[in-house]
């Protein structure tokens, strides 16, 4: 028997995205899923759309309103949070969690200006130093391991052409050769690992081949709910799920991106805008790309001028070069004739003596 098709608004937009990460539980699962790691607990510590221009850092939030300079501009999605993560071994941890989602590639330079802030982060932990005041254990601020999580919807790269890229670094000895596998407090602090998500490439995914991989077959499941082969005909707002039997962990995500359109209106205006203003910015993008097609060949042109009147000047040179020797041997002649002028009238002048 064939599963219940259901429709849901399209997450890869703004406003949709920040509708569902409002909801702390829909985020956990997102996260969770992501990380492989129970999430005890998840704080927000910011919930911005940010300017894709990296000189303007200016945040604004997603009820702003579009004024003229919006349409220079492709919002990026960023989301920071505070989370307690559960280990393995059973050990909490305190990280801090920065989540970004962008539609079109765009400046890096952006990216790594949000990391920035995010590494300044810091938490209270338990210091060896008793407190003589209080008889408690003092308390010492320590930085915040860091988790970049970034949703692209458009590839980085075309080797692998995976789903998720995951960066995870390790240290080696120059000399021994060896890896470093204790931690190590200073290291762990400067270092941190990436993942990205590049949804183009879920349909490389066969998800039979994932039955003996639950967590890679749940992340696979988790961004069927972006999968943009699946909009409706004549509505891109809207995306379809087929087997509905299988995304049955992220329920609580399907019910809420199925009620966005019966229950909040204005988020499909924004979805619009947001639109509105991209294609305003893409029409802007190809101007400039025009008017820097026509600089540089104008660019192009100046500088085989340039090189011409140099070859030129060259020419010129290697000549002024050429008269300047044969004056120089002229001179030199002059020279000998006079000198020889000089010893004839001399010698005249001895014949006419005797």
């Amino acid at each position: 028997m064939a599963s219940e098709r259901i429709i849901i608004t399209n997450p890869i937009y703004n406003a949709v995205f920040k509708y569902l990460m409002d909801d702390l539980e829909s985020a956990k699962i997102i996260i969770s899923t992501l990380l492989n790691k129970k999430i005890l607990s998840l704080k927000p510590l910011s919930n911005d759309l940010v300017n894709s221009d990296p000189p303007n850092q200016t945040s604004v939030t997603s009820n702003t309103k579009k004024t003229d300079s919006d349409s220079n501009m492709i919002p990026l999605m960023r989301l920071d949070y505070s989370a307690e993560i559960l280990h393995d071994n059973n050990t909490k941890e305190l990280v801090t969690i920065e989540l970004q989602k962008a539609r079109f590639p765009s400046d890096e330079l952006r990216f790594r200006q949000y990391i920035a802030e995010n590494l300044k982060r810091t938490k209270d932990v338990k210091a060896n130093k008793i407190d003589p005041d209080t008889g408690k254990p003092k308390k010492k601020k320590v930085p915040m391991r860091y988790l970049p999580i970034f949703i692209l919807n458009f590839d980085i790269e075309k080797e692998i052409k995976d789903l998720v890229l995951i960066t995870e670094h390790f240290t080696t000895g120059m000399f021994s050769g060896k890896k470093l596998t204790d931690p190590s407090r200073f290291l762990d602090n400067l270092l941190y690992n990436i993942i990205v998500v590049q949804l183009p490439y879920i349909n490389k995914i066969d998800p039979k081949t994932l039955k003996s991989e639950p967590h890679k077959l749940a992340i696979y499941h988790l961004f069927q709910l972006f999968n943009q082969n699946h909009q409706l005909e004549n509505d891109k707002y809207s995306l379809f799920l087929e087997d509905t039997k299988q995304t049955q962990h992220f329920e609580r995500l399907v019910k809420r991106l199925a009620n966005i359109k019966a229950n909040d209106r204005k988020i499909v205006q924004k979805m619009i805008l947001e639109d509105t203003m991209l294609q305003d910015f893409l029409d802007l993008e190809n101007e400039r790309v025009y008017h820097k097609k026509i600089i540089n060949k104008q660019t192009i042109a100046l500088e085989e001028k340039d090189k011409t009147i140099k070859e030129k000047d060259k020419t010129i040179e290697e000549k002024d070069k050429t008269i300047e020797e044969k004056d120089k041997k002229l001179e030199e002649k002059e020279k000998t004739i006079e000198a020889k002028d000089t010893l004839i009238q001399e010698l005249m002048k001895k014949l006419k003596g005797k």
